[in-house]
């Protein structure tokens, strides 16, 4: 392999189109200060708020062609195409409002079917109103429902076709996730996903798809119990997932056609079954779990070999097969994080570990050895490979430095623009990781993020809790923190226990919890950095999102000593509310419901403690200001969480602001929400 090269000013390609059209200078109007403030220039909220300038971008498999998901500084987003020499633009198409703004389309991401054939992921909330040809969308307790679809773009004539069963199909039901191209079936690609709506029979299915027409053909499908479908580079089913919603029993068979041989089985009571990923290059099953009770998630394989013994009619074995396992991959500290696949062969090439930064291992040597010199090149950098051509001589590259908010690069590390190019390391904010003592003594993983330019001593605090509550944060660029940091705010982002990535142990000792350990390490983050003394105990505020905000309503009711606000974004306020929601959506028996119910409590046996922890049956006990933020179209919180919140503050006449955003989804998919968004904590602050 040749040493990869820095490319020079002299022979860099000027990608004019792609900046013009994603990147503009951004207006650095400072908001009005009390006229007793000291004045500076603060960066505009926009830089923060914003999506990023390039969200996505993916390589075509003979590494002549870009695709990429771009936005700009008014939040329309749009893909386009160009020519990775020229920078010449090849096709262009923008994403906006349908004609209901409840129905906006959201670009997820982009990628290739072949060097002809770009294609991109969009998805949309859709309301009970809206009907949809051969669906009958039902509502269970004014939820909403997100429906993501595939769409193959024709570089050659231009057209769009949408991956869908029927051709009358506007919108078809989780159709994304296309996996192109095939080995021996050429303009052809495969999805899999259930055989129909949102009913309790449906099944999961592969299919093979035309990429010339978007149309399907069912190739494969599993039983009313199937849970996963594992497919090899040909497209062919090779494995499947089958789970037992009644007993929790779960049974992993190796399939050829309508034989299926068992692997192995085994039983949950969270509801959980092995997390398949795919196939790696040898040919074995992978899947990233915790298999053996070692106590953090790694990768390991199965062999598709085992006996001939065939399920009975209700899916039981007579005696469980323990197929052998072998760990590929694990570390010593952190959980495997997801998989590493090749975009042409599909196969598992390496792992995630979000260490202090995403880090990213391969299994390939040719790509360990690119990945192990662009390392070097900045050693305390994030890089990471994101896809390349089918020959490996092309690679787009993401780079994030402590000073910037993140960048694409185009090897031979030729840059093709910066996510948020605006946001320079003035305006990043000091980024530490940091470990603080829990009131048992318990040393809490979390990130500090300081002002820039400021004495970091006796700072008005934010504690910004992250969502999950089993995801977590990392060392990587954070727009909330950054934002914060620059008006003059010390942000702490605390890894309480239950959090993900930091082994089993730690993430089943939030199991439960809520209100009660997982809060204790959120409000130890405070005391400790009041200690330190860089934070004012008597200026502190708590933010989050999801579960986050969730612990900023606990945060305010069940120790509102502590804190001068709060403020939540899709924050949940009634928990035995929430349980019922997920119960009927999922049903009661589902592994969904199991799971929650691991995670959260039993709506019924434990009905006291949860609401002894649940914010909405605390209003009386505020004594600081809320900011209560939702958007209208969320279907993994609904709405009427923090209805129920603001309901239950105004009665017991508390100080709270209630601001839905129309359109909006869990995860602030629109720039004009961000904006306003931080507009409104700016102001609240």
């Amino acid at each position: 392999m040749k040493a990869i090269r820095m490319q020079g000013p002299s022979r860099a390609v000027l990608l004019g189109l792609l900046i013009a059209m994603a990147i503009r200078a951004w207006p650095e109007a400072a908001p009005a200060l009390p006229a007793t403030a000291q004045v500076t220039t603060l960066p505009a909220v926009e830089l923060y708020g914003r999506l990023p300038a390039v969200q996505d971008v993916a390589i075509s498999p003979d590494g002549s062609k870009l695709v990429l998901a771009l936005s700009d500084d008014d939040g329309v987003q749009a893909l386009r195409v160009i020519d990775a020499d020229k920078g010449t633009s090849l096709f262009a198409a923008r994403f906006g409002n349908s004609a209901l703004k409840s129905e906006r389309t959201i670009l997820r991401d982009v990628g290739w079917a072949d060097d002809t054939h770009p294609m991109y992921v969009q998805s949309a909330t859709f309301s009970e109103v809206r009907s949809l040809p051969g669906y009958a969308l039902s509502r269970v307790g004014g939820l909403r429902r997100d429906l993501w679809r595939s769409v193959i773009i024709d570089l050659t004539s231009g057209e769009q076709h949408t991956v869908t069963r029927d051709r009358d199909q506007d919108w078809a039901l989780d159709l994304s996730g296309l996996v192109a191209p095939i080995e021996g079936d050429p303009g052809t690609g495969r999805i899999v996903t259930f055989d129909g709506p949102y009913t309790r029979n449906r099944q999961l299915s592969l299919y093979r798809v035309n990429l010339g027409s978007g149309h399907t053909q069912t190739l494969f499908t599993g039983t009313v119990q199937t849970r996963a479908i594992m497919i090899d580079g040909r497209g062919q089913a090779v494995a499947r997932i089958d789970a037992n919603e009644e007993s929790n029993r779960w049974h992993l068979y190796a399939v050829n056609g309508a034989d299926a041989r068992a692997l192995r089985s085994g039983q949950s009571d969270k509801g959980l079954i092995p997390g398949a990923v795919g196939l790696l290059a040898d040919g074995s099953l992978a899947f990233i779990d915790d298999p053996d009770g070692r106590g953090r998630d790694v990768l390991y394989s199965l062999r598709a070999t085992a006996s001939a013994a065939a399920p009975a009619a209700d899916g039981a074995l007579a005696s469980p097969p323990t197929t052998p396992f072998n760990v590929v991959f694990e570390h010593p500290e952190y959980d495997v994080a997801g998989a590493i696949f090749d975009p042409w062969s599909h196969a598992v090439v390496g792992v995630r570990v979000q260490t202090e930064l995403m880090t990213q291992v391969f299994l390939a040597p040719a790509l360990a050895e690119v990945h192990q010199q662009l390392q070097a090149m900045d050693p305390t950098a994030s890089v990471q490979l994101r896809n390349w051509s089918r020959d490996l001589r092309r690679f787009v590259v993401y780079v994030e430095r402590a000073g910037d908010a993140g960048g694409f690069y185009l090897c031979e590390l030729r840059r093709l623009a910066m996510a948020y190019p605006d946001i320079t390391a003035d305006r990043v904010g000091v980024r530490k990781a940091i470990a603080f003592p829990a009131r048992d003594g318990t040393r809490i993983p979390a990130y500090l993020t300081l002002p820039k330019g400021r004495d970091a001593h006796n700072l008005p605090l934010i504690v910004l809790v992250h969502g999950g509550p089993s995801g977590r944060d990392g060392f990587e660029f954070d727009w909330w923190a950054s934002f914060l940091a620059s008006r003059g705010y010390a942000v702490v982002q605390p890894n309480f226990r239950g959090s993900g990535g930091f082994g089993t142990a730690w993430q089943e000792a939030g199991y439960r919890q809520w209100g009660e350990l997982m809060q204790h390490d959120v409000e130890d983050a405070s005391v400790a950095l009041a200690k330190a003394g860089i934070a004012d105990a008597k200026r502190v505020c708590i933010v989050g999102a999801s579960y986050g905000g969730y612990a900023a309503l606990a945060g305010a009711t069940l120790t509102p000593e502590r804190y001068r606000c709060a403020a939540s974004f899709a924050g949940v306020a009634d928990l035995p509310m929430m349980l019922l929601t997920l119960e009927r959506i999922m049903g009661a028996n589902s592994t969904s419901s199991d799971w929650w119910r691991v995670l959260i409590g039993d709506r019924g046996a434990d009905r006291e403690q949860l609401r002894a922890v649940s914010p909405a049956f605390h209003a009386a006990a505020v004594t600081a200001p809320i900011l209560l933020m939702h958007g209208a179209n969320d279907v993994i919180v609904p709405i009427e969480q923090s209805q129920r919140m603001d309901k239950a503050l105004r009665a017991a006449g508390k100080q709270v602001r209630l601001v839905e955003f129309e359109g909006e989804d869990h995860w602030l998919s629109d720039a004009a929400t961000r904006i306003q968004m931080l507009r409104e904590l700016e102001g609240f602050l």
